[in-house]
């Protein structure tokens, strides 16, 4: 697993709320790190738990999320107009373009960004958890 994923669960807990989508609602919590040398700024992150329920099962999931995760992001940020995927590195990352059209007084921005997924499952009880990391290049 990607070294930054196993340390962002130890992160300080920033805020917890509530989200709906499609009708279903469910948990969302924040956490950060403060910027570290080396750092271009601080680390932020978001985990949700979603019901099988309120899924339609893993599969069904991790399709909307993990895999072209850019794409789909447009169905969540207004602002996010434009995506292209540029190259696929492996299974598990590819390099997007991504153009966000911004009110004022910021412009419009384009970034190019990393976007790595993995996914383990727990031996204990079979459960899954996936993960997606989003990280600028340019």
């Amino acid at each position: 697993m990607i070294p930054l994923l196993v340390e962002s669960e130890s992160w300080p807990a920033g805020r917890t709320y509530k989200e709906e989508h499609h009708g279903s609602t469910f948990e969302v919590s924040t956490f950060s790190r403060q910027k570290q040398a080396g750092d271009g700024a601080m680390w932020h992150g978001r985990a949700s738990d979603h019901s099988k329920e309120s899924t339609g099962g893993w599969d069904s999931f991790w399709q909307g999320i993990g895999v072209n995760h850019t794409a789909h992001e447009q169905e969540y940020f207004v602002e996010l107009d434009q995506v292209k995927k540029l190259k696929v590195l492996n299974t598990d990352q590819e390099i997007w373009t991504t153009h966000y059209a911004l009110r004022a007084p910021a412009g419009d921005r384009i970034f190019t960004v990393l976007v790595t997924t993995h996914v383990v499952t727990h031996p204990e009880n079979g459960l899954r958890t996936g993960y997606v990391m989003t990280v600028p290049i340019d």
